[in-house]
């Protein structure tokens, strides 16, 4: 029978006892019925009676169980739904948090720029965006700490330090790498765009083709993720 039912053990031993409790009931009535006819009839009233408690007794108890069910599984569904407003909280914390490097973060980003002493590079800062000109201006101090050469940027340059506005800016940051001439600018575009990763900034690599900057690492500061 196990293997078709699955009756939970507290039902199980009250199952018990109540089939005891009708065996020794069915005993009494029969020795009571073969005594005295009137007893037994009124017996077999009061047993009735009794078997109808039983049933309702059992009814109550399979209530509360799947009441208590019930009530377990709204509790976890509540947990759940707090634990996601809750990430949703943080969530939006940490997006309304200006993106900007710490001091350790940025001596990491200027340890992995400082084996490219010398090289060249530009920016582009995403207009309307808050925290995108502060960035830059972080950003353009550890790479010069790490021996980087800022070149003025192609077309119309704002601000200081110096930027140019990108046309259609993307998502995040975005560090470009000559496609063609220095192998050198490439290596270090790598490196600079795996260091701001591991500061937490979302960040990607591109290749540029712009004529006569073949030896320039381009970074676009764009809009917040979302």
């Amino acid at each position: 029978m196990g293997k078709f039912f699955n009756v939970p053990s507290d039902y199980a031993k009250k199952g018990q006892h109540f089939g005891v409790a009708f065996l020794l009931i069915g005993a009494v009535t029969a020795v009571a019925a073969a005594i005295e006819p009137l007893t037994a009839t009124a017996f077999f009233s009061a047993l009735t009676t009794f078997i109808g408690t039983i049933l309702m007794m059992w009814a109550t108890a399979v209530q509360e169980r799947r009441a208590n069910a019930d009530l377990a599984s709204a509790s976890s569904r509540a947990a759940q739904a707090e634990a996601k407003a809750a990430e949703s909280q943080l969530q939006l914390a940490n997006y309304r948090k200006p993106r900007a490097l710490s001091e350790q973060t940025a001596l990491e980003i200027s340890k992995a720029a400082m084996i490219y002493r010398g090289q060249i590079f530009s920016g582009l800062v995403a207009d309307g965006v808050p925290d995108a000109r502060p960035l830059w201006g972080q950003l353009v101090t550890t790479l010069q700490a790490a021996g980087w050469k800022l070149a003025q940027p192609r077309g119309l340059s704002v601000g200081s330090p110096p930027a140019g506005v990108p046309i259609a800016p993307g998502v995040g940051i975005t560090v470009f790498a000559p496609i063609y001439g220095d192998a050198r600018a490439k290596s270090a575009a790598v490196d600079v765009c795996n260091a701001l990763v591991a500061a937490g900034l979302e960040t990607k690599l591109e290749a540029h083709a712009e004529n006569g900057r073949n030896l320039i690492v381009s970074i676009e500061i764009g809009s917040r993720p979302l």
